[in-house]
């Protein structure tokens, strides 16, 4: 009968953290991310801003160009976080991706790519 009670109280405690880290990977990344350590090799920066709504605006920089993105984002589960980039002229279907975050702080943003690749962003002040 104790070994019952352990299990049960194991699993209550498992899903109260389960949905602690849900919660807060939902509250950590709002706000602007900065590319981090990649952005020298692409020689591109990359800011990527998530607000409460689930909208996302994505700037592409390069020298003096700049490139500025619309889109959405939502999570799927604590882990997965699933993006759509609008094109800016319009008429080019919007780009889907899913990242899995692998690690988020309120200071550093791992993700992966669908191909596995990960980048590291930081946060933008």
């Amino acid at each position: 009968m104790k070994s019952i009670a352990w299990l049960l109280a194991f699993l209550a405690i498992g899903a109260a953290t389960w949905s602690a880290q849900a919660a807060d990977n939902k509250e950590l990344i709002v706000g602007k991310w900065a590319l981090a350590g990649n952005a020298d090799k692409m020689k591109l920066d990359i800011v990527m801003e998530f607000s409460k709504d689930g909208d996302l605006k994505t700037t592409v920089s390069s020298g003096d160009k700049q490139l500025n993105l619309g889109g959405k984002y939502k999570f799927l589960d604590d882990k997965t976080v699933e993006v759509t980039i609008m094109a800016p002229d319009k008429k080019t279907e919007p780009t889907i991706e899913k990242m899995t975050i692998k690690s988020l702080s309120s200071d550093a943003l791992v993700i992966a790519d669908s191909a596995g690749k990960e980048q590291t962003f930081n946060r933008a002040k």
